[in-house]
């Protein structure tokens, strides 16, 4: 009996260990507004700002790492602290917050800016600073 226990085990972990191997990954995301959504596949500090369309493939607009996004009726505001190093040992540099706009109506991006420029570009349009009702953790 102990010897069909231990083969039951055996497969269970070889099972879950060579799921990545069969496209299992883990991934989440979160709606933003209209066809913008945050997301990650596989590790959290790949969360980007994709574009999804019913009928196309999804396509990124902001990449990683996005640590908080809010919107009003004209845009789409993002925080990222950008990875360095390359896949798989990227890391996320909070030393670096860049902000991103994108125009909800053309689909325009304004990014990376720095704190600085974001705040001469809220009081050129006359806009108080947004709300951020997605955050996620600054770092993992």
């Amino acid at each position: 009996m102990k010897s069909k226990v231990k083969v039951a085990l055996f497969l269970l972990v070889c099972i879950f260990e060579c799921s990545g191997c069969f496209g299992l990954f883990d991934s989440g995301s979160d709606h933003i507004v209209g066809d913008y959504y945050t997301g990650w596949i596989d590790l959290h500090h790949t969360r980007n700002i994709y574009l999804s369309h019913k009928d196309s493939v999804s396509v990124e607009v902001v990449p990683a790492y996005i640590f908080a996004v809010g919107h009003n009726g004209q845009f789409i505001f993002a925080k990222q602290h950008p990875l360095t190093g390359t896949f798989p040992n990227e890391n996320i540099d909070t030393s670096i917050t860049n902000h991103y706009i994108i125009r909800r109506v053309s689909g325009q991006i304004i990014g990376p800016i720095s704190e600085h420029d974001f705040e001469k570009f809220l009081n050129g349009i006359k806009l108080s600073k947004p709300l951020y009702d997605l955050k996620y953790p600054e770092y993992y």
